[in-house]
């Protein structure tokens, strides 16, 4: 999960174009947000959804819609905010859906289901092919990948052994450990 605050009018940018299609309105869920005294916002993304918008806005930057508009600068300095957004495994207790966001019930879930099914088939099963193995190794190290730069500026904290960051990197490790166990007779 990743988080970023913006102000009133960054806000106003991203409820527009999200309205008007120009980027995926996220599901129940994908996008949070609490507000805060001071009018900002923090906004927190669920990585596939925050994957997703990154790409669309800067395809929309890349195309020149940012330039043809007449709030340029604006629609740059949204891409930038969203852009630097921080990982976090933080509570996300006081949030709400995004107010833009569709509802569970229009998700087509089956996909998604069989999918997570599949993962936790080859976790369990000892006949599943290599290929499948692999698969989920490169998924695993995508997200290692992803939440390695936060692992390592939490080990600089006193606790930092039992925040969500290091439980999340160790759970992702035994993981990959025991899919490499399953794979390794392949490579012999």
């Amino acid at each position: 999960m990743k988080k970023t605050e913006l102000n009133g009018q960054q806000l106003a940018l991203l409820s527009n174009a999200l309205s008007k299609d120009l980027f995926p309105r996220p599901y129940e869920g994908e996008l949070l947000s609490e507000t805060l005294n001071n009018g900002n916002c923090i906004l927190y993304f669920e990585d596939d959804y925050f994957d997703k918008l990154n790409f669309k806005i800067k395809e929309k930057y890349n195309e020149g819609a940012f330039a043809r508009s007449n709030a340029e600068a604006e629609w740059t300095d949204l891409m930038k905010a969203i852009n630097t957004s921080k990982i976090t495994l933080g509570d996300t207790g006081n949030t709400e859906n995004y107010w833009l966001s569709i509802s569970i019930k229009d998700r087509p879930d089956i996909e998604n289901d069989n999918k997570k099914n599949k993962e936790e088939d080859i976790f369990k099963d000892e006949a599943v092919t290599r290929q499948e193995i692999e698969h989920q190794l490169e998924l695993l190290d995508k997200e290692l990948n992803k939440i390695f730069p936060a692992y390592l500026e939490m080990k600089k904290t006193a606790n930092w052994e039992d925040s969500e960051i290091a439980k999340k990197y160790r759970e992702l490790e035994t993981k990959s450990t025991i899919l490499w166990r399953k794979v390794e007779h392949y490579y012999k």
